[in-house]
């Protein structure tokens, strides 16, 4: 069967968290159960150690402790991750109580340690989808990437969990080591029947332990990412689709250039995604943030409860600006810059990322020339028409 569309946020989510922002109350929260991950990706931004210290995860029953206060506070969409959530042996507890509270579930996992017990759990208590994280279209390059021979295993528990009726969403990061795979990627997702989310970009290191998988080695160039990028965009949407795509965007850079800026801009872009606006991280330590991508800060819920705790990181966020040349930019529409981005990238919310800079406008080098391409060909077509 062919998808060929990405996943596609239900509108109830949309509009809740939309109002959410208006009433100044989070609708969505992330729980970071453990940073301990069972996989040891080459490319992974925030993977510590799995021999680490576990005494400074929080306990179960804290976990449940927070999740009442977020039920108080207005969460309805809740997102447990990691690390590798599985892997924590109460991670059934947790789920089961979470899940009896009535949020509306999404978990992020490699798939790897599902048992029989917890698809046992999923069926009495199914999860709105499981985000799984599949690094690979082969087992070679899989097991290359992850650091591990559980391609099949992955493969199987996703079948399972599509047979007892769970959504199930892949996400792809395309890096040096399974660039290869697109197609392969691609034609799993369509058998499986799954949605497929990829992406070229990788954060800089944050918090990964590089005694265990190096350094950062899983990141492209900025040329090579924009290259990467549009070539999964042929994989995935079709030539016909494609080149629509291209144009368009194309024709709104070019729009946006014709535009004069009388007056620039005195500061960039406030947040405008809903981390600190409509959502909530709280990490495994029992930090809350923002964005989990904001680093190892936040405020700790030792001395916090957590609707205090939200109006703390509601106000900082409040006052975030993100570069200010951003906001004349005219590569606005193919940019996926963001105050996460910018912060882990320059260490700065405010500083223009040259990395992501150079993979945006080189995109958009590579739009232009392949309409430009197409237009060619086209006035060949008709010449060659015209001529017989």
């Amino acid at each position: 069967m062919s998808i060929n569309t990405p996943y596609v946020e239900p509108p109830i989510s949309t509009y809740l968290n939309s109002k959410a922002i208006t009433n100044k109350v989070p609708v969505s929260a992330t729980f970071e159960l453990t940073s301990r991950c069972n996989f040891n990706c080459r490319m992974c931004y925030i993977h510590s150690s799995k021999l680490a210290d576990k005494s400074e995860e929080l306990s179960t029953e804290k976990w449940i402790s927070i999740a009442k206060e977020a039920y108080d506070l207005g969460v309805l969409f809740l997102l447990i991750t990691g690390g590798e959530p599985m892997l924590r042996s109460d991670f059934q507890d947790i789920y089961e109580a979470l899940a009896k509270m009535g949020f509306v579930i999404s978990i992020n996992s490699n798939a790897s340690l599902i048992s029989e017990e917890i698809f046992d759990l999923f069926e009495k208590y199914p999860p709105q989808r499981v985000n799984v994280s599949l690094y690979g279209g082969k087992e070679h390059t899989y097991s290359e990437l992850c650091g591990t021979e559980k391609f099949k295993t992955v493969l199987d528990n996703i079948r399972r969990l599509k047979e007892i009726g769970v959504q199930v969403v892949i996400h792809n990061c395309i890096t040096p080591y399974n660039a290869g795979d697109l197609v392969d990627v691609k034609n799993l997702a369509d058998e499986l029947d799954c949605n497929l989310k990829t992406a070229p970009y990788m954060y800089p290191p944050m918090r990964k332990d590089t005694s265990l998988i190096g350094e950062n080695d899983g990141r492209f160039s900025p040329e090579e990412a924009a290259e990467k990028r549009l070539e999964f965009d042929k994989v995935f949407y079709g030539r016909e689709v494609y080149l629509s795509r291209c144009r368009k965007i194309t024709d709104e850079i070019e729009k946006l250039s014709r535009i004069e800026i009388k007056e620039p801009f005195n500061e960039g872009f406030p947040v405008l995604c809903r981390a600190g606006r409509s959502s909530i991280w709280i990490d495994w330590r029992g930090y809350v943030l923002a964005c989990g991508m904001f680093g190892t800060g936040g405020v700790s819920l030792k001395g916090s409860t957590l609707k205090e705790a939200w109006d703390i990181v509601r106000e900082d966020t409040k006052s975030i600006r993100m570069p200010h040349k951003c906001r004349t930019c005219v590569y606005q529409p193919i940019c996926n810059i963001c105050a996460a981005v910018a912060l882990t990238e320059t260490g700065k919310y405010d500083e223009v990322p040259e990395y992501v800079c150079r993979m945006t406008k080189h995109t958009a080098k590579l739009m232009k020339e392949e309409t430009e391409k197409e237009d060619e060909t086209e006035k060949e077509t008709d010449t060659e028409n015209n001529s017989r």
